[in-house]
């Protein structure tokens, strides 16, 4: 039986990125994610899912529910939300409910017994409470199914009002408009409201019909044809594609000439719609947009993020924040206060810096730290480390003088990975109490300042590491410094055969300087050698550098000593203020605020 080693050997990659593949852990890069599939394929291995998933809390499963995976929207929904799931290497579960309690409620069950990570709802059946009580992250289709489960939806009225224009077009006289929908809880209600409205304001006879969905779409022909023989004097439709199909089949059986006798508007634009004879008119909804909008909040619900935050401005005074809990329209919470402190963290800096835009708060761009960490053996730093723990050394290296400086020094520590948002693989290091390497890694970081009229300096720093991550196949790349110096890469056999033996294992030897930028690589390598002076050894030949290591600040917002910003009443703390560079600097800030406070 393969294991995990047959599987890396067979992919030609390590066993920890097979790992990480089976795992959804770090930037992947395609070829890899492949590859590494491929090997699995062709030798049959069967990871313990059922461990990794308890180890993990993950399961990369996620349900979607419908009421009939046949209808012509669900079905091409569904297709997109497949593909983009597996775009994110997660799996769909589809279950079809036929809009029945029972069925809905059973599915509901399986999938917390399988411990999908999340459901996207294309259903309603049950009472708020029993979506509420699963504690699963919830996305939902067209329905506010509770407080705290997002809705997705495109514009129903929009979509209302270009049905309406189309049949005041062709001057019709008696128009059936016909709805599945009966609650106001779903905001698809909307566009058979503002059709209506419209038709009548124009004085055009407009009969609202509600269709009955607990038939089968097999039988929506005969349900058809009763309508035809209630309303003969009806000379338009406008409902979903399916039961405009219906409509056209049944009209032109009955020898009404389309679209002069009678004139249809579908809704949805399915393909149904676009192949149909006679041809059809419809009002087309973004069903990709909605599909990949559904997995993006969902995927954002899994990881914890929030969904949208926005500040109220009255006369240049902030005077509460906006919380949409609903992506749509409307359905936003309302919080006011005296006073409104943002302290998002690093993470919130691209927020920020948009809010900034968005409400002129002033601000400059901020610094970007773009380097590399280095590692070396703990004799060549055990001078240093026996005096201080984590070492300090600022340059300004010729030609450019830019501000180079050492960062998270870790005496006999590891270099580790991490991961930011859109999987970006940096590195990072770390030191354990107990486990010790026989190395010492640190970052070098070169700082660059951005002058006008560029203004998008964290974007700037995402675009080197991207460009190494490619170069490295999405892992982490490693460079000896003597290779660097002769002009030559350093390939996997020579990283073996160092005396410095990496502490991250899946660290891929390659090339550094082809992405990093000529100026940062410069100044690193002139800072290794002026630090060489004070702990010889440093600038070895056998020195590791990895790549990337990049530190994002956010814009810096200007601020008085008071932490006063040109909006009253607004202040911002913390790292994604761009004042502070770490825990303790934004615990002052915070503790400053606080104290103006009371």
């Amino acid at each position: 039986m393969a294991n995990i080693k047959d599987v890396a050997k067979l992919a030609g990659v390590s066993v920890t990125t097979v790992s990480r593949v089976l795992n959804n852990k770090g930037y992947i890069s395609q070829d890899t994610y492949e590859s590494v599939y491929r090997a699995i394929d062709q030798l049959d291995y069967v990871p313990n899912q059922i461990a990794r998933n308890l180890f993990k809390q993950k399961s990369y499963y996620i349900s979607l529910i419908v009421p009939d995976s046949s209808h012509p929207f669900w079905a091409e929904i569904t297709k997109y939300i497949e593909r983009k799931l597996y775009k994110h290497h997660y799996k769909l579960f589809l279950c079809n409910t036929g809009d029945t309690k029972d069925k809905e409620r059973d599915y509901i069950k399986m999938m917390r017994e399988n411990m999908v990570d999340g459901i996207i709802l294309g259903t309603h059946m049950l009472a708020e409470t029993e979506y509420q009580n699963l504690d699963l992250p919830i996305v939902a289709l067209d329905y506010r199914v509770a407080e705290d489960i997002p809705t997705i939806y495109s514009d129903h009225n929009k979509g209302g009002l270009l049905a309406a224009e189309e049949i005041l077009k062709n001057d019709c006289k008696c128009v059936l408009n016909v709805t599945a929908v009966v609650t106001d809880k779903s905001p698809s209600i909307n566009r058979h409201r503002v059709f209506s409205e419209t038709l009548k304001k124009n004085g055009v006879k407009c009969i609202d019909y509600t269709w009955d969905t607990k038939q089968k779409t097999e039988d929506y022909y005969q349900q058809m044809n009763e309508l035809f023989d209630k309303y003969p004097e009806m000379d338009a439709m406008f409902s979903e594609d399916l039961i405009i199909m219906n409509a056209l089949k049944c009209a032109s059986e009955r020898g009404r000439h389309i679209p002069d006798e009678f004139k249809a508007v579908g809704y949805d634009g399915t393909l149904i719609a676009k192949i149909s004879y006679p041809s059809m008119t419809y009002v087309s909804q973004p069903i990709k947009e909605l599909a990949d909008t559904l997995v993006d909040v969902l995927l954002k619900k899994i990881n914890g993020a929030k969904l949208y935050e926005d500040i109220i401005l009255e006369e240049n005074k902030c005077v509460g924040i906006r919380i949409k809990k609903t992506v749509g329209v409307s359905d936003e919470t309302e919080i006011y206060g005296d006073d409104v402190i943002i302290a998002t963290g690093r993470r919130g800096a691209e927020w920020l810096e948009k809010l900034c835009a968005k409400y002129d708060i002033m601000h400059k761009p901020g610094t970007v730290d773009i380097g590399v960490r280095v590692e070396v053996r703990n004799e060549i730093m055990e001078d240093v480390n026996n005096v201080l723990y984590e070492s300090k050394l600022i340059g300004y290296p010729r030609p450019f003088k830019n501000k180079v400086r050492t960062f998270c020094q870790n005496p006999g520590g590891f270099v580790s990975q991490e991961n930011y948002d859109d999987n970006l693989a940096v590195v990072n290091g770390h030191s354990y109490k107990d486990l010790k390497s026989n190395n010492t890694n640190l970052a070098i970081l070169c700082s660059h300042n951005f002058t006008e009229p560029f203004n998008q300096p964290i974007e700037y720093a995402k675009k080197v590491g991207e460009l190494t991550n490619m170069l490295g196949a999405g892992q982490i790349m490693v460079q000896r410094y003597g290779d660097i110096l002769d002009g030559k890469r350093t390939w996997q056999k020579e990283l073996a055969q160092s005396n410095v033996k990496p502490t991250l294992p899946d660290a891929v030897a390659g090339d550094i300087t082809a992405a990093m930028p000529y100026r940062a690589m410069v100044n690193i390598i002139n800072f290794i050698q002026a630090v060489d002076h004070v702990v010889p050894g440093f600038a070895s030949t056998e020195t590791l550098l990895y790549s990337p290591e990049l530190k994002f600040y956010s814009n810096k917002v200007k601020m008085d000593e008071n932490l006063n910003t040109n909006v009253e009443h607004l202040y911002c703390l913390g790292d994604s203020s761009g004042w502070t560079r770490g825990l303790m600097m934004a615990s002052v800030m915070g503790v400053l605020m606080g104290r103006k406070l009371i």
